[in-house]
C-alpha cells in the first residue's frame, strides 16, 4: 500500500506498516493493540475540545475493533473501514461517516443524530435502538441491516438502499427517502407520518400497522406490499403501482389514489371515506 501524503509524523510501529498513527498513539487503526485505551483517549480529547480526525489513507481499517462507548461527537471518520466493529452505545452526533464501511458492525443504541452518512456501506449492521434523527445519507446502503426501534425522524436519505432491512417499529416522522429501494423491507408498526417516499421501491415490503398519515407515496412501486391495518389518512399514493397489494383493514380516509394502479389489490374492510380514486386502475 502506498500514500501520496507527506511522511507521517508518528509512524505506526507495526513492522512494514507505512501508515501514520493517530496523534499520540503508537499504532494505526489496523494495528491498534489496546482499543480500550484508544476509546478512553479519544473520548478525553473530544471532551477537551480537540476534534478527532481519522487519517484517510486508502483502506485504513479497524475491522472488528471494540470501540463500544466511544464519545466522539463531530468526529471525522470519512472513509474509515469498521466492518464488524463494536460501536454499541457510541456518541457520534454530528460526525462524518461519508463513504465509511460498517458492514456487520454493532451500533445498538448508538447516537448518530445529525451525522453525514452519504455513501455509507453498512449492510447487515445492527442499529437497533439507534438514534439517527436529522442524519443525511444520500446513496447509503443499509441492506439487511436491523434498525428495529431506531429513530429516523427528519433523516434525509434520498436514493438509499434498504433492501430486506428490518425497520420494525422505527420512528421516522418526516423521513425523506424518495427513490429509495425498500424491497422486501420490514416496516411493520413503523411510524412514517409526513414521510416522503415518492418513487421509492416497496415491492413486497411489509407495512402492516404502519402509520403513514399524510405521507407521500407518489409514483412508488409497492407491488404485493402489505398495508394491512395501516393508517394512510390523507396520504398521497397517486400514480403509484399497488398491484396485488394488501390494504385489508387499512384506514385510507382521504387518501389520494389518483391514477394509481390498484389491480388485484385487496381492500376488504378498508376505510375509504373521502378517498380519491380518480382515474385509478382497479379490477
Amino acid at each position: 500500500m502506498t500514500s501520496d501524503y507527506p511522511p507521517p509524523e508518528h509512524p505506526c510501529r507495526a513492522p512494514g506498516c507505512p501508515f501514520a498513527a493517530l496523534t499520540g498513539m503508537d499504532a494505526c487503526f489496523e494495528h491498534l493493540s489496546d482499543p480500550v485505551a484508544f476509546v478512553a483517549d479519544i473520548t478525553r480529547r473530544v471532551a477537551a475540545g480537540d476534534p478527532f480526525t481519522a487519517p484517510r489513507w486508502p483502506k485504513i481499517q479497524a475491522d472488528g475493533a471494540d470501540w463500544s462507548g466511544l464519545q466522539a461527537p463531530g468526529a471525522d471518520l470519512r472513509g474509515t473501514w469498521l466492518e464488524e466493529a463494536d460501536l454499541t452505545g457510541c456518541d457520534l452526533r454530528g460526525a462524518s461517516l461519508e463513504g465509511a464501511v460498517l458492514r456487520g458492525a454493532d451500533l445498538r443504541g448508538a447516537d448518530l443524530s445529525g451525522c453525514d452518512l452519504g455513501g455509507l456501506r453498512a449492510q447487515d449492521a445492527d442499529l437497533r435502538g439507534a438514534r439517527l434523527t436529522g442524519s443525511r445519507g444520500p446513496h447509503l446502503d443499509l441492506s439487511r441491516a436491523c434498525l428495529e426501534g431506531a429513530d429516523l425522524s427528519d433523516a434525509r436519505w434520498p436514493d438509499a438502499r434498504l433492501v430486506g432491512a428490518d425497520l420494525n417499529a422505527v420512528t421516522a416522522d418526516r423521513f425523506y427517502a424518495p427513490w429509495s429501494d425498500l424491497t422486501a423491507a420490514d416496516l411493520t408498526r413503523a411510524r412514517l407520518s409526513f414521510a416522503v417516499l415518492g418513487g421509492a421501491c416497496l415491492v413486497e415490503a411489509d407495512l402492516t400497522e404502519a402509520v403513514l398519515e399524510q405521507a407521500s407515496l407518489v409514483g412508488a412501486d409497492a407491488r404485493r406490499a402489505s398495508f394491512r391495518s395501516a393508517r394512510l389518512f390523507y396520504s398521497r399514493p397517486g400514480a403509484g403501482c399497488f398491484t396485488g397489494a394488501d390494504f385489508r383493514g387499512a384506514d385510507l380516509t382521504r387518501a389520494i389514489f389518483r391514477e394509481a394502479d390498484l389491480r388485484g389489490a385487496e381492500l376488504d374492510g378498508a376505510v375509504t371515506e373521502g378517498a380519491v380514486f380518480q382515474r385509478a386502475r382497479r379490477d
